[in-house]
């Protein structure tokens, strides 16, 4: 009997520190793996975002993360592979918003690392959306 009241007693000792440890363990691993993922999002270094058509122009931006400051050659083109745009930069960070006359329609951008030679290929397209709507009106 004593036996045991002693070896429940040492266990109520020891549990919370035991708890504390195994919490402990469990945030280290979640830390662990939002690093991992925070990395995951990080390595997304070129993103092409839509902002509209204003004034019968397409409008999106670029934005291309560079630590290394390679040399890089941005081209844009139309459907027939016509130049629109071309520029080589070797900056950290590459920011620009290009405007393309609607009419030329959908349009390619090639953003080239010429140092690794790696190529993101980017399609631009217009699109119409017709939108219905409905209007409810309290009638006295």
């Amino acid at each position: 009997m004593e036996t045991s009241n002693i070896t429940m007693a040492l266990l109520r000792q020891a549990f919370p520190k035991l708890a504390l440890t195994g919490l402990a363990c469990t945030f280290g691993i979640f830390t662990a793996f939002a690093q991992d993922t925070d990395s995951a999002n990080k390595e997304k270094e070129i993103t092409v975002t839509p902002v509209g058509v204003n004034n019968s122009e397409l409008v999106f931006n670029l934005k291309h993360l560079n630590p290394g400051a390679d040399k890089i050659f941005v081209t844009l083109s139309d459907k027939y592979g016509d130049r629109l745009y071309s520029e080589q930069v070797n900056t950290k960070n590459f920011d620009k918003t290009f405007k393309v006359n609607s009419e030329v329609g959908t349009v390619f951008l090639v953003v080239t690392n010429i140092r690794t030679k790696a190529q993101e290929k980017f399609e631009i397209s217009p699109r119409t959306r017709m939108v219905e709507d409905l209007s409810v009106n309290n009638v006295y």
